[in-house]
Parts: structure tokens; sequence; C-alpha cells
């Protein structure tokens, strides 16, 4: 009976033990623009700082722009704090929902600081994936649907 007594809040505590460091790993960590340029440069993407290109009361404390040639381009947005970030991700998701037509499925995963909003329509794909206060922003054809998902993972922004 003792025994029983002394193991049953020794589970309790490895039980509320293991949720915390499971929400904590859940947490997805946000890059900086330093960060996007190498690895879309590794990924040959050609990037330039577009940040002047902004208003200062925009939000957007950093904007880098990856291209390949002139195909297609992804954006990276680094704003002041998460929930510039998030009015920022609302307000491209219902551009893109207005977009789609009724046939087309949406992709949308979300978990504690991180949203995706993925879908294909009219030949075009379209992503945006946020975490904390940065945002990735892609509005590409479709055949170059697969060389953006690449990018995603490789920054760590996949859901």
């Amino acid at each position: 009976m003792n025994k029983r007594i002394l193991i049953l809040p020794l589970l309790l505590i490895m039980l509320f033990t293991f949720t915390a460091c499971k929400k904590e790993e859940d947490k997805k960590k946000p890059i900086s623009g330093d960060s996007f340029k190498l690895v879309a440069e590794g990924d040959k993407y050609i990037t330039k700082d577009v940040t002047k290109n902004f208003k200062s009361d925009s939000g957007i404390t950093e904007a880098i722009v990856a291209a390949v040639e002139n195909q297609y381009q992804v954006e990276f947005y680094t704003l002041k704090d998460s929930e510039t970030a998030q009015k920022m991700y609302d307000r491209n998701k219902k551009r893109f929902e207005n977009i789609k037509s009724s046939l087309d499925k949406a992709e949308l995963k979300e978990s504690n600081n991180n949203s995706e909003y993925k879908i294909s329509t009219n030949g075009r794909y379209m992503l945006l994936n946020k975490i904390d206060n940065t945002l990735i922003y892609a509005n590409v054809e479709d055949k170059y649907k697969e060389s953006v998902t690449t990018l995603i993972k490789q920054l760590g922004y996949s859901n």
C-alpha cells in the first residue's frame, strides 16, 4: 500500500513534466533574415533586402526576397511583433481565399506559434507560413511548387 501511495504522485509528476516538455518541443523557432538569405542562396536563389520599399509604420522591420532568375520568388518578412505578423498572415490568407475556386481545397495547419496556409488554384501555388513575428509568402506558378516546398522545408518552416 505504501508503495502505491509513493508511486502515484511520482507518476503524476512525470506525466506533467513530459507534457510540458512536449508542448515546448511543438513550438517552432523563427529564423532571422540572415538565415533566410544563407539557406536561399545555398539553394541557388538570389536574395535582395527590400525593407526600404515599405513604410516605417507598416510594422515590417525586415523584408527579403529570394528569387530564381525571372521565374518566381519567395518573400521573408520580420515584423515588429507576433500580432502584426498575424494580421499580415490573415490579410494575405483572405486574398488567397478570394482567388480560389469553389472546387479548390486549401490546406491549413496551425500549432502553438506556427500557422501555415497552402493552396493550388488557377495554375498558381500560394503559401503563407508564420512563426512568431516572421512570415514567408509565396505566390508562384504551379510548376514551381516543389521548389518552393523544398526551400520551406530547408528553412524549418514546413509543418
